[in-house]
């Protein structure tokens, strides 16, 4: 990551299982050296389906993504799930809906993209987009 950002990269994209330490003493460093650098933070939960995953963790791992220092915040929370029906894919939404709500005012608006790996299974991908 640090070559990236030394040849200049627009988006630098941290997993969410990093340390939270780790990731705030990246993210500091990122917009204090990079500013036009955005940040996204991710979480890939592809090795179960979002359908074994409760509404509530499907929002706790909104929030754990997106929680940052005041002075280094996100800019892009994505999450990535194995959604076996639509209907994990409209969970998905909702969850990013409900955290959005009850975020900073900072949040601006939820992206959402559907890639299909097959025809029985999709990956299903949210995003919360917030202002620099």
């Amino acid at each position: 990551m640090m070559v990236g950002l030394r040849f200049g990269v627009e988006y630098v994209d941290v997993e969410a299982c990093w340390t939270r330490e780790g990731r705030n003493a990246f993210y500091s460093l990122v917009k204090k050296t990079h500013r036009g650098t955005r940040i996204i933070a991710s979480y890939h939960a592809v090795q179960r389906p979002v359908s074994a995953i409760s509404d509530s963790d499907l929002c706790a791992i909104f929030r754990e993504c997106a929680r940052a220092p005041p002075d280094a915040p996100v800019d892009i929370v994505k999450v990535v799930g194995k959604a076996e029906t639509a209907q994990c894919s409209i969970r998905i939404n909702q969850a990013a809906i409900t955290v959005q709500s009850a975020m900073p005012s900072s949040v601006v608006r939820v992206a959402r993209w559907w890639r299909s790996t097959s025809l029985v299974m999709s990956v299903c991908v949210m995003c919360l987009c917030v202002q620099v």
